[in-house]
C-alpha cells in the first residue's frame, strides 16, 4: 500500500508537471479553443469535461488545474451530437493517434471532408524497415516457385495430386534446383500459405521473410510514434526523468486519451536502444554542454611513459582543511597549497603556501 500511494503521488505531482511539457508540441485544445470550434459556450465545455462527454484530462496551467482536450475527443463530441466541424491541419502524430482509436471519419483539410480512413493502411510501426538484397532475392525465389507450380498444375487434370508429386519432385531436387537451393525444402501448405499471400497483395513483397529488418540506426518497435515522442519528449530533458518514470507517465496520458499502449519492457528497450545509439544527444539534452564535451567528445590520451624526468611539471592548488591565523586580520582561515609535481616520477618539485592563490604564490612554488 505504502508503495502504490507513493506512485500516485509521484503521477499527481511531478507528473502533470512533465505531461503540460508533453503536450505542448501535439493538437490539444483549451477550453475556450474547444467552445469555437464545436460552437458551444465555454461554461458549456466545462459541464461536459465535468459530466464526461468530453474526454478531457487535467493539467496545472497559470498557477491552477485547467481542462485539456484532444482533437479526438472533439471530432467524437461532434458525430455524436451532428456538428459540422471547421476545418483543421493536425499534426501526423495526432492524425495516427486518431485513427488507431478508431475515426474512421477525419476533417484535416477544406478539400477532403470526412473522408474514410482505409485501416489496411494504417501503421503502428514508425522507423522504416530496411530489407537486404538476400531477403528480396528469397521472395522473388519464393515467386518463381509459385509460377513453377502453376504451370505443373495446368498440366495435371488431379490438382490435389499434381501438388503431391510437384512436393516430392521439388523436395526430391528433379525440378528447380536452383530454386531448391535458395529455399531449401518447402510443404505443401507452405505453398497455398505463399500463393494466398501473393494473390491478395499482387506483389513478391509479401514473400520476403517477415523478419525485423533495420539499420543500425534505425530501431523496429511496437511503439507508435506518439508513444516515442511523448517518450523521448520526457527523456531528453535536463530534469533527467528515468526510463521507468517517463514510461509510467506516458501511458498515464495516453491512457486519458483512450489509447493503447505497448508494455513497459517494449518502451524500456526502446529508450535504451536510443541512448546506446544517439549518446551525444542524450548527454546533451539531460546534462548540458560540458558534459558532453567532457564524456563524449573527441579527446587526446596521455602517455606519461613517454616522458623522461623533469619534461613536463604539473601544478596544481588546494584550499588546506585546517585553519591558520590570519596575520592581517587576526582571524582564522584556511590557507592555499600551490604545489608542483614531476609529471614522470610524480615528485614534489616545489611548493608554497599562502592565504590566497595568487601570482605570487604560484611563482615562488618554483623557486
Amino acid at each position: 500500500m505504502r508503495k502504490k500511494f507513493r506512485n500516485s503521488v509521484l503521477i499527481s505531482a511531478f507528473g502533470e508537471r512533465m505531461i503540460n511539457t508533453a503536450l505542448k508540441t501535439e493538437n490539444f485544445y483549451t477550453v475556450k479553443e474547444t467552445s469555437d470550434i464545436i460552437k458551444r459556450s465555454i461554461t458549456s465545455v466545462k459541464n461536459y469535461c465535468k459530466e464526461g462527454k468530453l474526454d478531457a484530462i487535467k493539467v496545472v496551467d497559470n498557477g491552477g488545474e485547467q481542462y485539456r482536450i484532444s482533437y479526438s475527443a472533439i471530432i467524437e463530441y461532434a458525430d455524436k451530437n451532428n456538428i459540422t466541424l471547421p476545418s483543421i491541419n493536425l499534426s501526423p502524430q495526432m492524425t495516427e493517434s486518431i485513427q488507431e482509436q478508431g475515426f474512421a471519419f477525419l476533417n484535416t483539410s477544406p478539400t477532403l471532408k470526412h473522408s474514410p480512413v482505409p485501416f489496411s493502411f494504417l501503421q503502428r510501426n514508425s522507423i522504416a524497415q530496411v530489407i537486404p538484397e538476400k531477403a528480396k532475392e528469397i521472395g522473388l525465389a519464393r515467386q518463381d516457385l509459385l509460377k513453377a507450380w502453376s504451370d505443373f498444375r495446368d498440366n495435371s487434370e488431379k490438382k490435389t495430386q499434381a501438388d503431391n508429386d510437384f512436393i516430392t519432385l521439388y523436395n526430391a531436387k528433379m525440378i528447380c534446383s536452383e530454386l531448391h537451393h535458395k529455399l531449401g525444402k518447402v510443404s505443401k501448405g507452405t505453398l497455398y500459405r505463399w500463393k494466398k499471400a501473393f494473390e491478395e497483395s499482387g506483389n513478391y513483397m509479401t514473400l520476403i521473410p517477415n523478419y525485423n529488418y533495420q539499420a543500425h540506426t534505425q530501431k523496429q518497435t511496437k511503439l507508435s510514434e506518439i508513444e516515442t515522442k511523448y517518450l523521448l519528449d520526457l527523456l531528453l530533458q535536463p530534469s533527467k526523468v528515468s526510463i521507468g518514470n517517463a514510461t509510467r507517465l506516458v501511458k498515464y496520458v495516453l491512457k486519458k486519451q483512450g489509447i493503447r499502449t505497448a508494455s513497459d519492457i517494449t518502451y524500456r528497450r526502446f529508450a535504451n536502444w536510443f541512448k546506446d545509439q544517439y549518446y551525444d544527444t542524450w548527454v546533451l539534452m539531460r546534462e548540458g554542454q560540458k558534459a558532453l564535451v567532457d564524456k563524449v567528445a573527441p579527446y587526446v590520451e596521455r602517455n606519461p611513459s613517454l616522458l623522461e624526468v623533469g619534461d613536463v611539471l604539473v601544478a596544481d592548488g588546494h584550499v588546506l582543511d585546517f585553519q591558520v591565523i590570519n596575520p592581517f586580520n587576526g582571524k582564522p582561515c584556511r590557507a592555499t597549497l600551490v604545489g608542483y609535481l614531476d609529471w614522470k616520477s610524480t615528485a614534489l618539485a616545489g611548493y608554497e603556501i599562502m592565504l590566497t592563490e595568487n601570482t605570487q604564490n604560484i611563482c615562488s612554488a618554483l623557486l
